[in-house]
């Protein structure tokens, strides 16, 4: 299950139906990976948060990824300084 609804990313890009169902899972499915794959750590399940305790600046991050995959689908170009700022404090650190 989407950690956020096809309404809230439909009601966060301002679009309608115009946009299938489909596509919407795309955006919201990529964008959670993202963020997780920047964090480097699962959002729920194993590792991560329960459902209703995710923190709000995690879901902000996934609502900014969901905007730049909808408006840059070929190239998405998420700001790393972004999610960092966002998410930075619940990432796991990297030593590579």
């Amino acid at each position: 299950m989407p950690i956020i609804s096809l309404a809230v990313a439909r009601e966060h890009l301002r679009v309608g139906a115009e946009v299938s169902d489909a596509r919407m899972t795309e955006l919201v499915n990529g964008a959670e990976g993202i963020v997780s794959g920047f964090m480097q750590r699962p959002i729920t399940g194993e590792g991560g948060w329960q459902a209703d305790a995710i923190p709000a600046v995690v879901i902000e991050a996934i609502k900014v990824a969901i905007v730049e995959l909808y408006d840059n689908p070929g190239a998405p170009l998420v700001d790393e300084d972004v999610l960092r700022v966002l998410v930075g404090y619940y990432s796991r650190p990297s030593f590579a």
